[in-house]
């Protein structure tokens, strides 16, 4: 793979994976980007089911491609078990929460104990854990280049995203739930803005360093 495709496919993931609830929202009358979680759209009883899915699986295989060209955009870095856990906790992000989840589907009747709905969960929750994971460890290898701007971006990301996080669980406490139900569908936004903000900026960091390979295209 020419280095130069992996932040093109990593940019190219998180514009369109973010971008899924609000094009295919417009289809689903009943959809509430406000309310609703992401992945209703891909239950049995949406309209564009079918569609969010096989789109899933498509925005998650460029989060892996991206991931997978990574460490040879910084390949002049020394850093390579953090450069490595950072592509694979990325490349983590799109094999479970956008290729897994697109084919694990759940729907409204299932409980949280169901071992379908279970499934989901788990790899959704994996996936949002190696955004958090590759946002730390992008701030700490700016931390030791001296680069504490792309330091403080990656993790005021990260703070802000893991707070958004808190808040869209707050919704599955029992006596919170009432207070959060109107509001999980733009917690869950809101964190992958800010994470997805994160992973755009790596990909911005490594256009930095193999942008010259555009020129040897042949």
């Amino acid at each position: 793979m020419k280095r130069y495709l992996a932040p093109i496919f990593l940019i190219a993931a998180c514009v369109g994976d973010a971008s899924l609830p609000y094009i295919l929202g417009f289809v689903y009358p009943s959809f509430s980007q406000s309310a609703d979680i992401i992945s209703i759209l891909g239950e049995p009883n949406s309209p564009v089911q079918t569609l969010f899915n096989q789109l899933s699986i498509v925005t998650g295989s460029l989060f892996v491609l991206g991931a997978l060209g990574l460490p040879g955009c910084f390949k002049q870095d020394h850093n390579r078990l953090a450069i490595n856990l950072m592509s694979i906790s990325i490349g983590a992000y799109g094999l479970f929460d956008c290729i897994l989840s697109g084919l694990v589907v759940i729907n409204d009747r299932e409980t949280f104990f169901n071992p379908i709905y279970l499934l989901h969960s788990a790899v959704t929750g994996i996936g949002m854990l190696g955004l958090l994971v590759a946002a730390l460890i992008s701030g700490w290898l700016a931390k030791e280049h001296g680069q504490m701007k792309w330091a403080t971006f990656f993790w005021t990301c990260l703070t802000l995203g893991s707070l958004c996080i808190v808040f869209f669980l707050t919704y599955y406490v029992p006596f919170l739930h009432e207070i959060f139900a109107t509001t999980r569908g733009l917690w869950q936004r809101a964190s992958l803005f800010f994470l997805y903000s994160a992973a755009i900026g790596v990909s911005q960091k490594a256009w930095s360093t193999v942008k010259k390979d555009i020129y040897q295209f042949s």
